[in-house]
């Protein structure tokens, strides 16, 4: 995957940006071997990773069947990344869990975060109330 990238993790490292609109797509066509991949990549090459990549890697497992276990994962190493959890990324691993079949652990994340600074929204919410 490094090598496939070559010249594009340049450019990631002056527009991360172009990097979300990949592993979004990555996360739309269910790739999320792929997108964990482009993500170790990124930091190999010391490029930039944010909390919207990592969004987008977590909806990329909720995509696929619910890879509960590797949502949570990744969403657990954010701290070690010096990254912030956000809302979207708790909504893709809250939505992880329910398509995995484990309700419980989707409402425990919704509960968890407001200890993580973060008021859950109405997506949070339904995907909580999918889980269900």
């Amino acid at each position: 995957v490094l090598a496939a990238l070559g010249r594009e993790l340049d450019g990631w490292a002056r527009n991360p940006r172009s990097a979300t609109r990949v592993l979004s797509g990555l996360a739309r066509g269910r790739r999320p071997d792929l997108a964990e991949q482009v993500l170790k990549c990124m930091r190999t090459r010391h490029v930039e990773v944010n909390v919207f990549h990592c969004s987008s890697v977590i909806g990329a497992y909720e995509k696929d069947g619910g890879q509960w276990r590797s949502a949570l994962g990744l969403l657990g190493r954010l701290p070690a990344m010096r990254l912030a959890p956000n809302e979207v990324a708790c909504s893709a691993a809250i939505s992880a869990c329910g398509k995995g079949g484990q309700w419980r652990l989707a409402l425990v994340l919704l509960g968890c975060m407001p200890g993580m600074k973060l008021q859950p929204n109405e997506y949070c919410y339904g995907a909580a109330s999918s889980a269900c």
